[in-house]
Order: structure tokens, then C-alpha cells, then sequence
């Protein structure tokens, strides 16, 4: 049997079992166990219970933040929202830092040709069919890339 660990102040608490008994009104012998005691300055904790009607004999959920708690009763529900949360917190040039040298290369190539195709476009010049065919295989190359 696993003893429970603090989970700190009795706010946190009261707040999750609230929350818990909301979602599960036959719960009993809540306990809980942090996962993380601060994730983007938010705590996850791990929460078990009893219920005696309960179809499944596992009765437990995930709970993100103390504040306004986040309830998932899938340990892969947690990881994709914690992955959210991470994925909001960078910025542009996070994303940028994530190319590889060779990606970043093929992207300046990239939209140095579509942006002469624009050019062209714009000074309605006439484009030639082969370098036409160059962009939409540029083109083509990153969205069948994307998927």
C-alpha cells in the first residue's frame, strides 16, 4: 500500500478533493501523491479512490495546478497537455533554434525562389515553364514535407 506525501498547504487540498468530488461523487479514501511540484509553476499530482460503483476497479485522474485544477483520467491526456503548455511558452526564436542547419538552408532557398515568383507576379513579367516547375517542386517538396 502506498503512504501518501504532503502535498502542501491544506488550501491545495481542499481545492482537489473538491474538484475530485465533483467529477466522482462516490470517491472515497482519497489520497494524494505529487508527479511534479512545479510544472510551469503549477503542481501535478497523482489522486486515488474508492468507489464501490465505479465500472473499472482503477479509480484515478491526474491533477494539473493547484489554483483552478486541470482533471485527466489518462496519464497520455497529462503529457499532451504538459506539452501544450511548453509549446505556448516558446517563442519565435525557440521554433527557429529547432531547424537543423540543413532545413534552415533549404527554407532560406525556399523563399528566395517563391519570393522571385512573387516578383514576377507582381511586375507581370513573364515566367518561364521551367522555372515555374522549379517553385511548384519547391513548393510541392514542403507541404508533402509537412505531412
Amino acid at each position: 500500500m502506498k503512504t501518501t506525501q504532503p502535498i502542501g498547504s491544506s488550501d491545495v487540498k481542499q481545492i482537489i478533493l473538491r474538484k475530485v468530488k465533483e467529477h466522482y461523487p462516490n470517491a472515497k479514501n482519497i489520497l494524494f501523491y505529487p508527479v511534479v511540484d512545479n510544472f510551469i509553476k503549477a503542481p501535478v499530482y497523482y489522486v486515488e479512490w474508492d468507489d464501490e460503483k465505479a465500472e473499472e476497479s482503477d479509480c484515478f485522474c491526474y491533477v494539473l495546478g493547484s489554483k483552478d485544477p486541470e482533471m485527466y483520467d489518462d496519464g497520455i491526456q497529462v503529457i499532451q497537455r504538459m506539452k501544450q503548455l511548453l509549446d505556448e511558452k516558446k517563442t519565435i526564436l525557440t521554433h527557429i533554434g529547432e531547424f537543423s542547419f540543413n532545413d534552415f538552408i533549404g527554407a532560406i532557398i525556399a523563399i528566395i525562389i517563391v519570393g522571385i515568383f512573387i516578383g514576377y507576379v507582381i511586375w507581370k513579367q513573364s515566367v518561364e515553364k521551367d522555372f515555374l516547375g522549379l517553385v511548384l517542386l519547391v513548393a510541392g517538396y514542403y507541404f508533402g514535407k509537412a505531412r
